[in-house]
C-alpha cells in the first residue's frame, strides 16, 4: 500500500510549518526526511502518526484515510518520536509486554524483540537507570513490536553507539520489504547508507530526490 499525502498544510501560531505539500511513498523503500531545524520534519511525522489532528489536506495509506480512520491507520504504524518517552518505573521486559498488550502480541514476540535489539542483559532492569543508547533500543523495540507496515522514526539512531548502529541498519534492511520507512537524521552518512530516497523540507515546501 502506498502512503499518499496531498496538499497537507499545518499552521503553528502564525506560521505555516507545512504549506500544501504533496508526495507519495511506496513499499519496499526507505526515505530520509531532511531539513534544517524548525523545517517541519517532526511536525510531519506527528501528523502521519495521528498525534496532530488540526491540519488540512488528505493523507491516505492504502484505503485508509488518516482523518476518518485514525485508529486503524495507527495500528499499521510504528512511531518513534525524537523525545522517545518511556515509562521509567517499568522494567524493560515489563514495558515491552505492556506495549505489546495493546496489539495482542504474544509473550514470545516480546522476547524476540528483546533479543533482536540486544536487550537480553537488561530484561529486568528498570528503564530509568539505562543509558541513552539502551533507552533508544527500548523505544525502537516498542516501535517494531507489532510488525507495522509503516514506520515513522524521528532521529532513531540518537544515542546509539557504533555496534548498536550496525544492528539498527541491519534491522532496517531486513524490515523494509513490503513496508514504508520514513526517518529523520542529521547525519549524512546514515542518510547515504540507509535511504533509497530523500525528502527535503524547506520553508514549508517539499522536494523528493
Amino acid at each position: 500500500m502506498n502512503l499518499q499525502v496531498k496538499n497537507l498544510t499545518k499552521t503553528l501560531g502564525k506560521s505555516k510549518v507545512l504549506d500544501g505539500i504533496s508526495f507519495t511513498l511506496i513499499p519496499g523503500k526507505v526515505y530520509a526526511l531532511l531539513g534544517n531545524n524548525g523545517s517541519g520534519k517532526s511536525t510531519l511525522l506527528k501528523i502521519l502518526a495521528g498525534y496532530y489532528s488540526h491540519w488540512t489536506g488528505i493523507v491516505t495509506y492504502g484505503t485508509l484515510d488518516l482523518k476518518n480512520h485514525t485508529k486503524s491507520f495507527q495500528f499499521k504504524t510504528g512511531y518513534l518520536s525524537e523525545a522517545n518517552p518511556l515509562y521509567n518505573h517499568m522494567y524493560v521486559q515489563e514495558y515491552l509486554a505492556f506495549i505489546g498488550g495493546f496489539y495482542n502480541i504474544k509473550k514470545s514476540k516480546t522476547l524476540h524483540m528483546v533479543t533482536q535489539f540486544g536487550l537480553e542483559q537488561h530484561r529486568y532492569t528498570k528503564i530509568q537507570v539505562l543509558s541513552k543508547g539502551y533507552r533508544q533500543r527500548v523505544g525502537l523495540a516498542a516501535c517494531f513490536i507489532h510488525n507495522p507496515s509503516l514506520l515513522l522514526l524521528d532521529e532513531p539512531t540518537n544515542g546509539l553507539d557504533f555496534n548498536q548502529l550496525k544492528v539498527f541498519e541491519k534491522t532496517i534492511s531486513d524490515f523494509k520489504t513490503n513496508r514504508i520507512i520514513l526517518f529523520t537524521s542529521h547525519i549524512s552518512q546514515e542518510v547515504a547508507s540507509l535511504s533509497d530516497h530523500q525528502l527535503i523540507l524547506n520553508r514549508g515546501k517539499i522536494k523528493i530526490s
